[in-house]
């Protein structure tokens, strides 16, 4: 997604003098984009497919969190990775013939970014994967320490239900009246 957003922002807009796209050695080069097509991809796929991508990246790792063993996590690592690669498999199936071979054909779009931003000069010197795994690190950070230590969190259910099952812990109300000693000598008997 990030590398379309380059593309659409910086790709030179189309020049009424030359052809926007062109049949070049059984290739097709895409020289130019005109507004209204970078304003329609802008609106029609990337704000979707940003939109998209933060929610599932958000939503998949509370999926993930929520799981309580390793069945579970695998399955809901299997789900979400079909929910990832369903667009390529919607391509493969729904697109006609033609219009595959004409984006295979296509050459690749190159942007030349000339600008003097310090995050680009920031991005050329880090991958993008080096950069979308620290995103990734620290937003998982941030959910498992919410999901483990925050309000109704994994270490505060577990604590209730050790209260519940067993009347152990500090802030056990059944343990502080029956005391730990004595619910065990009535466990025992029974």
């Amino acid at each position: 997604v990030m590398t379309w957003w380059v593309i659409v922002i910086w790709y030179p807009m189309a020049d009424p003098e030359t052809a926007p796209v062109v049949l070049h050695e059984s290739r097709i080069l895409v020289n130019a984009i005109p507004l209204p097509y970078k304003a329609m991809t802008v609106v029609l796929n990337l704000l979707p497919r940003t939109i998209l991508c933060a929610w599932l990246t958000y939503v998949g790792s509370l999926f993930l969190i929520s799981a309580d063993d390793y069945e579970s996590l695998i399955l809901n690592g299997v789900a979400l990775a079909f929910l990832i690669e369903i667009d390529n498999m919607l391509f493969a199936a729904v697109i006609g013939s033609d219009i595959k071979k004409a984006v295979y054909e296509s050459a690749p779009l190159k942007v030349s970014v000339n600008h003097c931003y310090a995050w680009l000069k920031f991005a050329r010197m880090v991958s993008q994967t080096s950069l979308y795994t620290i995103f990734l690190v620290v937003l998982n950070s941030a959910l498992l320490t919410q999901a483990y230590l925050g309000p109704q969190g994994k270490y505060e259910v577990a604590d209730a239900l050790r209260c519940l099952c067993h009347a152990e812990g500090p802030g056990c109300v059944t343990a502080q009246i029956l005391g730990s000693d004595a619910f065990l000598e009535l466990s025992k008997h029974n």
